[in-house]
């Protein structure tokens, strides 16, 4: 027990981590007898109870033939996971990389080099230093942000739950002026209820402040995780210009230009029908798809390697087991062991979009308005279906990276911990989530007017008459908006890692870091009844 108890508590709740596929620590958490509390009884508050169950929870056996207990959280080889997924994968991009290469040769045969004064007028130093400019820019102020979520989270967490609701009035205050009485009334009673949740939520913000303070110094200290998010968004990035091209070219190469002819009707009159190839919307529909799974796997295997880095922080911080830098080891087992898992969990994902972009299709077909209306109400209930299957996924990947699981026994433990703890990760959910949301909108804000600014300073030749202001404008929005998203994406898995690692084993805090245990258990009592 030495390695649990003779560390010094951090006040600022950063420490080494251990490895992703970490060696078993010198004790099981869940067979342990229960420990003396190390704090004296204080006025009238009196210690729960441990845990009900101290037997070790077991797991259903997959096909692999691997039972999976609490130890395995950091087996050294959890063994490859859902293999058939990381398979179809990578022969999907296979696939993929064949058709770009037919479509993007199609373009080089048919583009010729263009004297468009407008395109040269881009390609300017000015202009890329304005580009880096506003980049630069979003980037501090997300720091900036990002300090003070750590330096005063309550006051954040307060501030940004009634910014929502001011939001959510003023947008209905809009539709009210352009007479959109319907969409007026619908904000209105959201910004109703969400002021009504106040009374029933604040109890709950002492839990959320320490939450988001501890995570955000975890990654203050540790940034291992967000240039993990980074190299994720550049990746993200780059594949999109690819999927760009490929889509241009493939338009041309399977017969998008092929798509009328004329035929002769019944009167004997000549007309015009228009249809692309099937084999034009065979390729389409698969690069929808492909463009899809591929940028919601980088998106959760960024989820995942973040949520290696809380889980090891959180289990072996100030033991032997802890080392300095996890987020190498948790990267390897993201993109290696849990891959499969990963790949499974994002096809499901990609598969309701890809049926949603379908029926956003069908939907503006006007020659047939029941099956256009049928379609749109299809793609509401699908689009319903996803938001929920994304946020079961975003704590099934965090059973992932800390168990190594397959996908579907990670769904099952998570739909038990759902059962068990759902409306309480909901609430914490909401209440960070609304700092990230205003930070967000703050950041992007700012970083457009901040692009105007240099916009009437530097002068680019391009804008010249003024007709590319407003764009610029928009550019610096997203730019701001889009690396303020790095920095949320960390906290959320944070959060989110941390929630679950407290509802499954809260025993294993109070041996690390039995300071940080004693706050969350005076502002959440029942965390020290797991799962």
């Amino acid at each position: 027990m030495s390695g649990y108890h003779n560390q010094k508590p951090d006040t600022n709740y950063g420490g080494g981590y251990a490895q992703g596929p970490y060696p078993p620590p010198q004790q099981q958490y869940y067979s342990s007898p229960p420990q003396p509390n190390p704090y004296p009884q204080t006025g009238h508050y009196q210690p729960p109870p441990p845990p009900p169950n101290q037997n070790p929870p077991t797991y259903t056996q997959d096909g692999a033939g691997q039972n999976y207990s609490a130890g395995d959280k950091f087996s050294p080889n959890p063994g490859f996971q859902d293999v058939w997924a990381a398979i179809l994968f990578w022969l999907h991009i296979g696939a993929f990389i064949a058709i770009s290469f037919f479509s993007i040769r199609e373009i080089t045969r048919t583009t010729q080099n263009s004297s468009d004064p407008v395109n040269q007028g881009l390609l300017t130093w000015r202009n890329a230093l304005l580009l880096l400019g506003v980049c630069a820019i979003g980037f501090v102020l997300s720091l900036g942000y990002f300090i003070m979520m750590q330096r005063i989270p309550g006051a954040l967490i307060r501030i940004s739950f009634f910014l929502s609701v001011l939001l959510y009035f003023a947008t209905a205050a809009y539709y009210a002026t352009v007479r959109q009485y319907f969409l007026t009334v619908v904000f209105g009673i959201f910004g109703i209820l969400y002021l009504l949740a106040w009374f029933w939520w604040k109890s709950r913000i002492p839990f959320a402040t320490i939450m988001l303070k501890t995570v955000t110094g975890v990654t203050r200290k540790y940034y291992g995780a967000l240039l993990v998010a980074i190299v994720g968004l550049v990746l993200q990035f780059a594949y999109t210009v690819w999927w760009s091209f490929t889509i241009a070219g493939a338009y041309n190469y399977f017969g998008g230009n092929d798509m009328c002819r004329t035929v002769i009707d019944r009167n004997g009159n000549s007309v015009q029908q228009c249809s692309p190839p099937a084999k034009l919307i065979i390729v389409l529909i698969y690069c929808c798809f492909s463009l899809y799974w591929t940028t919601q796997l980088l998106k959760d295997l960024v989820h995942v390697t973040v949520s290696g880095v809380f889980a090891s922080y959180y289990f072996f911080y100030g033991t032997p087991q802890a080392e300095a830098s996890p987020t190498p080891s948790s990267l390897k087992r993201a993109c290696t062991t849990s891959f499969g898992s990963v790949a499974f969990g994002s096809l499901i994902i990609a598969v309701f979009r890809t049926v949603r972009a379908i029926l956003r299709q069908i939907m503006n077909d006007p020659d047939n308005g029941f099956i256009a209306f049928l379609a749109c109400c299809i793609q509401c209930l699908l689009s319903w279906i996803e938001g929920m299957v994304e946020y079961f996924n975003h704590y099934a990947f965090t059973q992932v990276a800390i168990y190594g699981k397959p996908y579907c026994q990670a769904a099952k433990d998570t739909w038990r911990l759902i059962q068990d703890r759902g409306i309480e990760a909901i609430i914490n959910d909401s209440l960070i989530g609304n700092v990230l949301t205003m930070g967000g909108l703050l950041v992007a804000t700012v970083t457009s007017i901040i692009t105007y600014v240099f916009i009437q300073v530097f002068k680019p030749e391009i804008n010249g008459n003024a007709d590319f202001t407003t764009v610029f404008i928009f550019f610096g929005f997203i730019v701001g908006f889009s690396l303020f998203a790095l920095v949320g994406e960390v906290i959320q898995s944070g959060t989110a890692t941390t929630f679950v690692c407290l509802a499954e084993d809260p025993e294993a805090l109070q041996r690390s870091q039995p300071e940080l245990f004693e706050q969350i258990r005076r502002t959440y009592p029942q965390v020290v009844q797991g799962v």
